[in-house]
C-alpha cells in the first residue's frame, strides 16, 4: 500500500510503514485530522502485517512543533476534539505491538515530544532538541508530562515542563529519550544506515516492544490518560491563556505577511 494523505505521507515498504510529517508551512503542527491519520496508521499496522513503523519529518530543520495552536482559537469544541484525538494517538502508540522508530532533526515540542517519548528507537541529529513551551502561554502540559514519565524520572519530566527550555539531543540521549545522536553533516545518509541496522532486527524490537508494554509505566499512562486530558482542557479557563494564544497567532500571521511582502518585492 502506498498513498499520500497530505499533510501526512504514509508509505508501506518491505521494511515497514513510513509516516512522514509533511506540513512544512506550519512546522508540522499536528491538526486533529493529522492526529487521526497517524492514529489509524499505527492501529492498522499489525493487521496489515507491518513489522515496523518509522516516523520522520520531511523537513531537515523541524521534527514537530506540537499540536496545531490555530485550532486552539476555534472554541472549546475543537479543543476537545483535538485533545481526544491526541489521547487516541497516545493509546495507539502506547499499546502498539509493532515497534516504532523515529528519525528526528530540528525541534520537537509538545505533541512532538510525545511522538519521540513513545518511540522505541530514536535516531537524532545533533541539532535535534525537545521542548515543552506551554508555560509561556500560561498553560501546563499535563499530558506531555504524563507521557514523559514513561521514559524519564518524574523530576526530569517536571523540569522540562516547567522551564520550557529546549533539551539538546545529547542530554536527551543521557536521559534515554534518544537512542543515537548523529552529526549534522551527512545526517540523512548516516541515519538511513542506522535505521537499516535496526530494521534488520525487527523481531528483537518486537520483543522489546512487548516487554515495554508489560511495564508499570505503560500501564499507568493508560490509567491516568483521561484524567490528564481533563486537566489539560482546564488550561483554557485560566485567565489570560486565550489572549496569549491569540497574540501569538497574530504574531505568526504578521511574520507570514512580512515574508510574503518581501518575496513580492523581490519578484
Amino acid at each position: 500500500m502506498s498513498h499520500d494523505v497530505e499533510p501526512i505521507r504514509i508509505e508501506d515498504k518491505a521494511e515497514g510503514r513510513f509516516i512522514t510529517l509533511n506540513r512544512l508551512d506550519k512546522a508540522n503542527a499536528l491538526s486533529t485530522s493529522m492526529l487521526r491519520s497517524i492514529t489509524e496508521a499505527v492501529n492498522t499496522a499489525a493487521q496489515d502485517s507491518i513489522e515496523a513503523i518509522v516516523i520522520r519529518s520531511a523537513s531537515p530543520t523541524v521534527f514537530c512543533a506540537g499540536g496545531d495552536i490555530q485550532e486552539f482559537s476555534q472554541g472549546l469544541g475543537q479543543l476537545e476534539k483535538q485533545g481526544s484525538q491526541l489521547c487516541a494517538l497516545i493509546e495507539a502508540l502506547n499499546h502498539s505491538s509493532v515497534p516504532i522508530l523515529a528519525i528526528a532533526q530540528g525541534k520537537a515540542a509538545g505533541a512532538g515530544v510525545i511522538l519521540i517519548s513513545l518511540s522505541d528507537i530514536v535516531i537524532a541529529s545533533e541539532h535535534h532538541s525537545l521542548a515543552c513551551p506551554e508555560l509561556r502561554f500560561g498553560m501546563y502540559p499535563c499530558i506531555v508530562q504524563g507521557v514523559l514519565e514513561t521514559r524519564v524520572p518524574p523530576g526530569i519530566a517536571w523540569q522540562m515542563c516547567m522551564n520550557g527550555k529546549p533539551m539538546p539531543a545529547s542530554i536527551a540521549a543521557e536521559h534515554g529519550l534518544v537512542t543515537e545522536v548523529l552529526g549534522a553533516s551527512d545526517f540523512e545518509v548516516n541515519a538511513e544506515s542506522r535505521l537499516a541496522y535496526y530494521l534488520e532486527r525487527r523481531p528483537a524490537l518486537r520483543l522489546a516492544r512487548r516487554a515495554r508494554s508489560l511495564g508499570s509505566s505503560a500501564k499507568q499512562l493508560s490509567l491516568v490518560l483521561q484524567q490528564l486530558e481533563s486537566l489539560t482542557l482546564e488550561n483554557f479557563s485560566i485567565p489570560g491563556v486565550q489572549e496569549h494564544i491569540l497574540g501569538y497567532l497574530d504574531m505568526l500571521s504578521s511574520r507570514v505577511s512580512t515574508k510574503q511582502s518581501q518575496v513580492q518585492g523581490i519578484s
